[in-house]
C-alpha cells in the first residue's frame, strides 16, 4: 500500500487539473478497481494495470521514448498510488462543492 505521505501531494496535484479532466480519471480509476476485483479471473491486478494504464495516462505530450522508459518506474508508482487510495485522493473538498460533474453535461439539450 502506498505511502499516506504521498497521498495529499498527489490530492493537490490532482487539483489542479481542468475539472473535465478531473472527472474522466476519477472515472477511470473507478473502472480500473472494477477490473482489478476480478484479477483471479482475468490476471489484472491493480500492479499490472496501473503499469498498463500509467504511461497512457501520465505521459507528457510528445515525450521522448527514452526519457519514458526512463520515468516508467516513477510513473507507474504513481498510478498505483492513484488507483489504490482515490477514495482518500477524491474526497469531497470545500473546492469541489462548487463544482459539480453536471457542469462536464454538454448544454443546449
Amino acid at each position: 500500500m502506498p505511502k499516506p505521505e504521498r497521498i495529499e501531494p498527489l490530492r493537490q496535484l490532482l487539483d489542479q487539473l481542468p475539472l473535465a479532466n478531473q472527472e474522466i480519471l476519477h472515472r477511470l480509476v473507478v473502472f480500473i478497481n472494477r477490473v482489478a476485483q476480478h484479477s483471479e479471473n482475468n490476471k489484472m491486478d491493480t500492479p499490472n494495470l496501473a503499469t498498463m494504464f500509467g504511461p497512457n495516462i501520465l505521459r507528457q505530450h510528445n515525450q521522448d521514448p527514452t526519457d519514458m522508459l526512463r520515468d516508467m518506474q516513477a510513473i507507474r508508482l504513481v498510478m498505483l498510488t492513484i488507483v489504490q487510495c482515490y477514495r482518500d485522493l477524491y474526497q469531497v473538498s470545500p473546492r469541489s462543492l462548487d463544482r459539480s460533474p453536471r457542469s462536464l453535461a454538454p448544454t443546449g439539450y
